[in-house]
């Protein structure tokens, strides 16, 4: 996906969305796991109300409880549709998100991987 955590990771640059967008989807708020669970729950949506729910109908109940069984996190995140809380921490190593990118998503430090903070040195060191 050509976003802001991906493209520009190599690079280092900042991230602000709100000042400086640097991709289409740096504009839109993610929810982590909505899309997921939105595709999961679909088979559940209700015929008389699709997505508008109703108070006292059942279908509309199972909807509504399968979008919530099959959230991830509901972090919101900008630049990505998945928080790095949720991914397997090898897929950090390879995407090397930028500094700026998870200090915008307040990432706890002690949870990056060595080899993403080696690679913000090289940036800076260059």
């Amino acid at each position: 996906m050509a976003t802001s955590f991906g493209t520009y990771a190599m690079h280092p640059t900042t991230f602000d969305p709100d000042v400086d967008p640097k991709t289409p989807w740096d504009t839109i708020v993610y929810v982590c796991g909505l899309a997921h669970a939105k595709r999961k729950a679909l088979l559940h949506v209700c015929k008389t109300h699709r997505y508008e729910h109703e108070e006292n109908c059942p279908s509309c109940d199972r909807h509504k409880s399968a979008l919530v069984e099959n959230m991830r996190c509901g972090a919101t995140w900008r630049g990505g549709d998945t928080c790095y809380y949720c991914q397997p921490a090898h897929v950090m190593e390879l995407i090397q998100p930028t500094e700026a990118y998870l200090a915008y998503h307040e990432f706890p430090k002690d949870k990056i991987p060595q080899s993403v903070r080696m690679a913000w040195k090289r940036l800076r060191d260059n």
